[in-house]
Parts: C-alpha cells; sequence; structure tokens
C-alpha cells in the first residue's frame, strides 16, 4: 500500500536537497517493511496471502522514485512471487532512459501528449519481451508539473487498484478499472490516462489484498 498527498513544493531541486540532507527525515521500518514522509508519503508491504505458507517470496511491490515523481504498485502470483519486482526495476530503467522527463519541469497541455505516448511505446515494448510466466499487475501514477498546478499520468493493468481521497469532502473515488490483463499475459496496459489532480487530493496505490486489511 502506497499513499501519498502530491504537493508542488516537493518537487523541485530544493525539497529534494532537504530530503537528501534530512532536514525531513525519511522513517524506516525494516521489521514492518514500511517507510514514511511525515506530511507527504506513507508506503507499507504487508505479509503474504493467506494458505501460501510454503511460498519463495511477497509477490506485492512498491516503486518510490522521487527523482522522476513516478510511484507505482505490482503484485505478482505465488508461483513467481519476484516477477513483479523484476518489472519494477525493468520499468524504473526505461524512466531513468527518459531524458524529458523530469521532476522539476513545467509540462504544457503538448507535452503531457508526446510524454504519454513516449511511455506507452516504451512501454509496450517491454512488455512485449515478457513471457506468461512473468505476469503481473501493475499500477503507477507519474506526477507532473503543469501551468494548471499538479497533473498526473495513470499506467494500470490488472487489479491492483489507484484511489483519490477528497481531503476536504472526504468522498473516495477508484480511479482505475479492475481488469483480467496482466504484465507478461497483455502487451498493452488496459489504462493509460491523463489525470488532474487538486491540492485536497491523497493518493493511495494498493494491491487487491488492501481490502482485507
Amino acid at each position: 500500500m502506497l499513499s501519498f498527498t502530491p504537493q508542488e513544493h516537493w518537487w523541485g531541486e530544493a525539497r529534494r536537497n532537504d530530503i537528501s540532507a534530512e532536514t525531513e527525515p525519511m522513517l524506516l521500518n525494516k521489521n514492518k517493511r514500511s517507510m514514511r514522509l511525515p506530511g507527504f508519503l506513507g508506503a507499507s508491504l504487508q505479509g503474504r496471502s493467506l494458505g501460501t505458507e510454503n511460498c519463495s517470496g511477497v509477490g506485492d511491490c512498491l516503486l518510490l522514485d522521487l527523482f522522476k515523481g513516478f510511484f507505482a504498485v505490482a503484485d505478482a502470483s505465488d508461483r513467481n512471487p519476484t516477477a513483479s519486482r523484476d518489472f519494477m526495476k525493468m520499468f524504473s530503467k526505461m524512466l531513468s532512459g527518459i531524458d524529458a522527463l523530469s521532476a522539476d519541469y513545467f509540462y504544457e497541455d503538448e507535452e503531457i501528449k508526446s510524454l504519454q505516448e513516449l511511455i506507452r511505446g516504451k512501454a509496450e515494448l517491454l512488455m512485449k519481451s515478457l513471457s506468461f510466466r512473468d505476469g503481473c499487475t501493475f499500477t503507477g501514477v507519474l506526477i507532473l508539473k503543469t501551468g494548471k498546478g499538479i497533473g498526473g499520468l495513470l499506467l494500470h493493468t490488472g487489479d491492483s487498484f489507484l484511489l483519490a481521497c477528497d481531503l476536504h469532502s472526504g468522498n473516495i473515488n477508484q480511479l482505475t478499472k479492475d481488469n483480467f490483463w496482466m504484465v507478461g499475459r497483455s502487451q498493452h496496459f488496459f489504462q493509460i490516462e491523463e489525470l488532474h489532480i487538486n491540492s485536497d487530493t491523497r493518493l493511495l496505490l494498493a494491491t487487491d489484498g488492501f481490502g482485507n486489511i
């Protein structure tokens, strides 16, 4: 589970310097497999599924990239629990190779559309290289600064999900659509779309196990 509140001042060079200088503590708890940046982000990996005592690992995986502004969750089956982590690593490496992607940059509308198509093309090439055994869900959001405020780009396939929680009204909306498309079994994301995020929004990414907590 990953929860965060997109705020424009977090995406500048000064904020990243603050984090590296530990003026804003990053709290890690290895025993609970969790981390927290107070007032901004919290993430936690809960235990494995019921009835999988002999499982070789936990299929749930988180990707937190503060420099690119990209956050994602994935969930692999018990048959190959490392598939989610392997795909996260490949996806992160792919993002690192996109020079146009920067958390400091203000994007115009046309630039966001071009970036969306660039990421779509690179992601689909990556997905085509995988086998059926590499199956996992994937839900990620790329936070973008625009002239209108904070926006986002959603990439989603499978039954992991993204919720938008309005801290002012208390309303909760699921932004993703559940589906049976999976990384390793489909060559395309089920859902790629632009998001508009207001200052009162908290985003929550989670795998299908969240409903059992």
